[in-house]
């Protein structure tokens, strides 16, 4: 997977991402297992990425380095891998988490449930707190 941080895409949108991915520079992306620059466009999957109240769907682009012949998808700054929620859900329910104040997380996401909260973090606490330290 790679994540691609883009400053004119800040929103979870179908028609952001299609943009994106129709205007990206393959040769820009760098192989995380080869560290190469030869891309191909690989195809597409869909994937659904929730935002408080609303959720959208998305065609997601693989790509597949021609160095190491290794597939990966390109994944905007906000699309948490392997997560169905927004990143800023996941900053907001981890915010809620630190300060403890679980009232404020129930009333900040109105469309997503008490276990997607716990779920959030324990997340966290299993994959993403090592990695980010």
């Amino acid at each position: 997977m790679i994540t691609v941080y883009k400053a004119n895409v800040n929103q979870v949108d179908a028609e952001s991402y299609k943009k994106f991915t129709e205007t990206l520079n393959l040769y820009s992306l760098i192989c995380p297992k080869c560290k190469h620059h030869d891309f191909q466009k690989h195809g597409y999957y869909t994937r659904k990425v929730k935002y408080r109240k609303h959720s959208v769907t998305l065609r997601i682009l693989r790509v597949k380095c021609m160095s190491c012949k290794s597939t990966h998808a390109v994944l905007l700054y906000f699309i948490v891998p392997y997560s169905q929620y927004a990143l800023e859900v996941h900053l907001k329910a981890l915010q809620s988490d630190f300060l403890n104040k679980f009232i404020d997380w129930i009333e900040w996401n109105e469309g997503i449930n008490e276990y997607s909260y716990y779920y959030i973090r324990s997340q966290f606490q299993k994959y993403w707190k090592e990695r980010l330290m």
